[in-house]
């Protein structure tokens, strides 16, 4: 019979958890870690497939893994690194995010860009859409609404004058596509992500069989740690066609969280929608601002394209922001 010893310890910022670790002996251990090493790598290839990334996990190694209580998880800092690697864009392309010549206006004159809570995105269901594929609890639960409260997201697009954001988002046609471009460095201070949406139940699918796999190969449980976060990049393929690129806020800090200023809007849903401002210039952000394209439907292209070029010297003095008009032709005006 193994030998076992307890220790408490503090888990996250919500709870004290009792761990019992389990002794093993060094062959046992090594085996249990050299397959499901196989397997977590075996998933990357997977991954790849559904992703279009060069997935590897070649940083995952012996040394990556905690066991506990007849539980396997990867260390946080490893398992960080695997869930970024699936879900965080790795080319400095610029993405857009189309919305009101209003709204644009407000992002420039006060140098902020609003973020809102999950809660109330377009997708209703959303918020419990990749728990249901995961098999956990498919209820919106207060605590559950409470957490996504405290989720921020900001919501763009790889194309520059496509013709769908136009309608749906870009004021049918009227607004504008702000871009912004990936940064190369960011500093940490506070948490951003900015990752490609993955859309259907393939990725989740994936994860579940992979836990499966580890459970019936070496008899231990195992769980991704910091999924609860992550998911928030999984949406149903019936919006596939966004082809959406997100950044997420998420303030590990509670007590960084207390301080956050927190405003509410009404929004196009109907719903009280929380949201924060986080400065256009914040060090941490990772995207900057970089052209702005005018819609189709805008009116008085020529002028309104000199007026915009006037705002941004006047309030943010760069050459560096491009300006320019919708090439699209064929947009009925109203």
């Amino acid at each position: 019979m193994c030998q076992s010893e307890i220790l408490i310890v503090g888990i996250d910022l919500y709870s004290i958890k009792i761990i019992q670790y389990v002794s093993m002996d060094k062959d046992e251990r090594n085996d249990i870690l050299e397959k499901s090493i196989a397997i977590i790598k075996d998933f990357g290839k997977k991954v790849s497939k559904i992703t279009g990334k060069d997935v590897t996990f070649d940083f995952i190694n012996e040394s990556s893994f905690e066991i506990k209580d007849k539980e396997l998880f990867l260390k946080f800092d490893k398992e960080e690194e695997l869930l970024k690697e699936i879900f965080i864009v790795k080319s400095h392309e610029t993405y857009y995010h189309y919305t009101s010549i209003e709204a644009m206006i407000s992002i420039v004159c006060n140098e902020s860009l609003r973020l809102s809570a999950i809660t109330s995105m377009n997708d209703r269901n959303e918020a419990i859409f990749s728990d249901k594929l995961l098999g956990k609890t498919e209820k919106l639960t207060k605590t559950k609404i409470k957490a996504y409260n405290r989720r921020f997201v900001m919501c763009f697009n790889k194309t520059a004058d496509h013709f769908n954001q136009w309608r749906l988002y870009g004021n049918n046609g009227k607004g504008v596509a702000i871009g912004f471009r990936q940064k190369k460095d960011v500093e940490n201070s506070i948490y951003f992500g900015l990752g490609d949406i993955i859309y259907g139940k393939e990725l989740p699918d994936l994860i579940k069989r992979l836990t499966e796999s580890i459970l019936k190969v070496v008899n231990l449980r195992f769980e991704f740690r910091r999924l609860y976060l992550w998911k928030n990049f999984i949406k149903h393929e019936d919006y596939k066609y966004e082809e959406e690129v997100r950044l997420l806020y998420f303030e590990r800090d509670l007590s960084k969280y207390k301080k956050l200023e927190i405003k509410y809007y009404i929004n196009n849903y109907g719903l009280i929608t929380p949201y924060v401002n986080i400065n256009l210039f914040d060090k941490s952000l990772p995207i900057e601002l970089c052209k702005i394209v005018l819609g189709p439907n805008v009116s008085e292209k020529d002028l309104n394209k000199f007026q915009l070029r006037y705002l941004l010297d006047h309030k943010i003095p760069s050459n560096a922001i491009d300006v320019s008009v919708s090439d699209i032709k064929h947009y009925r005006s109203t």
